[in-house]
């Protein structure tokens, strides 16, 4: 089975931004997910050697009837184990990446720019040179952000 070599870098919809560490992120799936699988569309994921994957999980547990979608629908959506079924979309260069990640931080809704200024997250990324470095800029500024160093680095800077 051909899959990617983690941790990836998550882009839905061309502006919704995650990290995804390791494979047993994908080990539970909603059922709503599986009723309706459109909602695995126009996710892509990066990868350290340069491919773009999509995916979509499946479950042997899943049964489609009206029951289920019915309570997946109103109250009872309970997480199925899952298995991910990974498909290999194409190749990309880092500077692709770093251009997909600038347009998720312009279209943001205060969730990428939480605890950093746009155009600074937008600057660290521009300046990575590698999967590694781009990967570190966000978790400093997005995901493991260290709010009492980020505070000390930005009272250094010139107002």
């Amino acid at each position: 089975m051909t899959q990617p070599t983690f941790p990836l870098i998550c882009i839905t919809k061309g502006k919704y931004l995650d990290l995804i560490p390791a494979e047993s992120y994908f080990s539970k799936v909603a059922t709503s997910a599986l009723i309706d699988p459109s909602i695995f569309d126009g996710t892509f994921l990066f990868d350290k050697t340069g491919n773009v994957w999509t995916y979509k999980q499946v479950s042997s547990n899943f049964r489609n009837n009206i029951w289920t979608k019915f309570l997946a629908k109103t109250f009872y959506n309970p997480l199925l184990e899952a298995q991910v079924i990974w498909k290999k979309v194409g190749s990309y260069h880092l500077d692709e990446l770093k251009d997909k990640l600038k347009t998720c931080v312009d279209k943001d809704d205060d969730i990428i720019t939480q605890f950093e200024e746009a155009d600074i997250i937008k600057s660290s990324i521009e300046q990575a040179m590698t999967f590694d470095d781009i990967q570190h800029v966000l978790n400093k500024y997005v995901f493991d952000v260290d709010e009492k160093e980020l505070w000390k680095e930005q009272e250094r800077r010139p107002k």
